[in-house]
C-alpha cells in the first residue's frame, strides 16, 4: 500500500500562479497524497482560490494564518501533516506529473531519508509540464498514471547516495541548498523546523540541520520540479533590509559546519564572502541618497569580510575576480560602491 505524502504549499499573494501549482499537484501519478495549503495572510484573491479548490477536492486542506513568513508557514504545514513522507512546493512552481512517485520510489529503493531531484526554470504559463493541459484534472491525471512506467526511471542514471557529512560537501556547499524538489521521511525530520525570521537561506539551514542529524540522502539528475523564474522575485528586487539574511544564514552555516566537519568551514567561509559581495552589489546600485539609509549595512558587510579573512584559506579559495572585489571593498567601500554603481547604471 502506498504511504501517504503530505505536500506543503505556503501561499502568500499568489493569485496569478496558485491554480497552476495546485493543478500540477492534483495531476500527480502518486495518488496517496494530501495537499496542505498554508495561506500566510494573503491580501489578494489567493485565499478565495485555495478555498474553492479545497471545496472541490478532498485531498486539499487550507489553513489560514496571519502573515508570518515562509518559514512559519512551512512549520505549520509540518505540524498539520498526516503523511509518512513530506515535500514542500512553492505556490508559483509546478511538479512534473511523476515527480512525487519517482522520489518515493528513490526513497524506498535506497532506504534513504531524503530523496531529491533536479529542477528546470520556466517563466511562461505553458512552459512547465505541470501547467495547462487538455481535459479535466481527473482525466489528465488518469492518462498520466497510465503513462508512468517505473522501469523507465533507470534512464535518469545512478542515484547518488550520501550521508550527512558527504551531503554537506557535495550538496549544500555545491549549490544544492533548496528544500523543494525533495521528499522527506517525516520521522527523519522529527523536531527539525525552519528558522523563522529569516527570509533568505532558510532552506539551506533546514537541510544542514538534517545533515547534522546524520540522515541519509539520495539525489537524482531527473528534472522533475519546475521553478518559476520571476523577474520580480525576491533576489531581483531593489535592496531591502531582509537581504542581509543572506549573510546571516551563511554565517550560521559556517559556524555549524565548523562544528560538524571542521575542514569544510573554509569553503563555507568563502561562500559567505561571495554572499556578502552579492549583498554589496545590491547596495551599490542604489542611488546615493537611498544608500545613506543603509549605511549600517555597508559597514556590516565590511566587518563580515574581515571576519571571514580570519578563516585560514577562505580568501584563497575565491576566484581572482572576487579576490579583487573583496580587497577593494575592504580598503575603500565607498570607492567600490561608487564604481560598481557607475558600471551598472
Amino acid at each position: 500500500m502506498e504511504k501517504k505524502v503530505s505536500i506543503i504549499v505556503p501561499v502568500y499573494n499568489a493569485e496569478k500562479y496558485v491554480e497552476r501549482c495546485l493543478n500540477s499537484l492534483l495531476a500527480q501519478t502518486y495518488t496517496n497524497i494530501e495537499i496542505i495549503v498554508i495561506d500566510d495572510g494573503s491580501k489578494d484573491g489567493s485565499s478565495r482560490i485555495c478555498d474553492n479548490y479545497a471545496g472541490k477536492y478532498e485531498r486539499i486542506k487550507v489553513v489560514h494564518t496571519s502573515n508570518g513568513g515562509v518559514s512559519a508557514a512551512r512549520n505549520r504545514g509540518i505540524e498539520e501533516a498526516q503523511g509518512e513522507y513530506l515535500t514542500f512546493v512553492d505556490s508559483d512552481d509546478c511538479l512534473n506529473h511523476d515527480m512525487i512517485e519517482y522520489l518515493v520510489f528513490c526513497l524506498e529503493k535506497t532506504e534513504s531519508d531524503v530523496a531529491g531531484c533536479d529542477f528546470y526554470p520556466y517563466s511562461g504559463v505553458r512552459d512547465a509540464e505541470g501547467g495547462e493541459g487538455s481535459g479535466t484534472i481527473g482525466e489528465r491525471a488518469a492518462i498520466l498514471r497510465q503513462e508512468s512506467k517505473k522501469e523507465e526511471w533507470e534512464i535518469y542514471g545512478e542515484l547518488e547516495l550520501s550521508d550527512g557529512e558527504t551531503f554537506i560537501k557535495g550538496g549544500i556547499l555545491n549549490g544544492d541548498t533548496r528544500c523543494w524538489s525533495k521528499v522527506y521521511r517525516k520521522t527523519a525530520v522529527g523536531s527539525i523546523r525552519y528558522e523563522e525570521g529569516i527570509s533568505i537561506g532558510e532552506d539551506m539551514l533546514f537541510l544542514l540541520a538534517l545533515a547534522e542529524r546524520g540522515v541519509r540522502f539520495c539525489r537524482s539528475r531527473y528534472r522533475g520540479y519546475a521553478y518559476f523564474s520571476n523577474e520580480a522575485g525576491a533576489m531581483n528586487r531593489k535592496f531591502k533590509s531582509s537581504y542581509m539574511d543572506q549573510i546571516t544564514c551563511w554565517r550560521m552555516a559556517m559556524e555549524q559546519i565548523g562544528r560538524i566537519v571542521p575542514p569544510l568551514q573554509v569553503k563555507a567561509a568563502s561562500i559567505l564572502m561571495i554572499s556578502t559581495m552579492l549583498v554589496v552589489g545590491k547596495l551599490a546600485v542604489l542611488e546615493g541618497a537611498e544608500r545613506k539609509e543603509y549605511e549600517e549595512y555597508v559597514i556590516a558587510c565590511r566587518k563580515q569580510l574581515e571576519e571571514c579573512r580570519k578563516v585560514k584559506g577562505a580568501f584563497r579559495m575565491l576566484s581572482f575576480g572576487y579576490r579583487v572585489k573583496v580587497t577593494v571593498y575592504e580598503i575603500c567601500p565607498r570607492l567600490y560602491l561608487w564604481g560598481y554603481h557607475l558600471l551598472k547604471a
